[in-house]
């Protein structure tokens, strides 16, 4: 008996730390994501140039179709009139399904965040051309959606 009770303690202890340190490389992962694409969408935003994010063909939001776990990516810009948030450019995993706006989230995801299918995080876009730029007001926003089909899939294996 005490050696069941051992036994299943053990592999409990292993998931929780093997889930905890999942994790905290996931949320890394969605960070820097989130960052190269922030960084890669300063120009485009600040010139109002979609065209080099968007573009099926050659523009750089067509690059994500390599991380096949990422479904989503909004790209946010202020208006330059209303001062508004407004969509600039998305990125949609073929297969998934459209996702509205999150114009509301954006501001507020400092943190990714997580729910049972996926993480969600919001990433500022600053326009480093000024001095002390994040202490301006961001330009826009990236926001990203990452699912966790494999990592789901992974524990299920775990527990089988």
């Amino acid at each position: 008996m005490v050696g069941i009770l051992s036994l299943v303690l053990s592999v409990s202890v292993t998931i929780y730390k093997s889930n905890e340190q999942y994790t905290r490389e996931a949320s890394f992962f969605v960070q820097q994501i989130a960052k190269i694409v922030a960084y890669n969408s300063i120009i485009p935003v600040a010139f109002n140039q979609q065209g080099d994010l968007d573009d099926k063909q050659k523009g750089f939001l067509n690059t994500i179709n390599n991380i096949k776990e990422v479904s989503h990516i909004h790209i946010y810009r202020y208006d330059d009139f209303s001062e508004e948030l407004t969509l600039f450019a998305s990125y949609i995993k073929k297969g998934a399904t459209t996702l509205r706006p999150q114009y509301s989230k954006v501001k507020t995801l400092k943190q990714p965040v997580f729910t049972e299918r996926y993480i969600e995080y919001a990433e500022p876009i600053y326009d480093h051309s000024f001095e002390g730029s994040t202490q301006n007001p961001p330009i826009g926003y990236v926001y990203l959606r990452y699912e966790l089909t494999q990592y789901l899939q992974y524990n299920q294996e775990m527990l089988t």
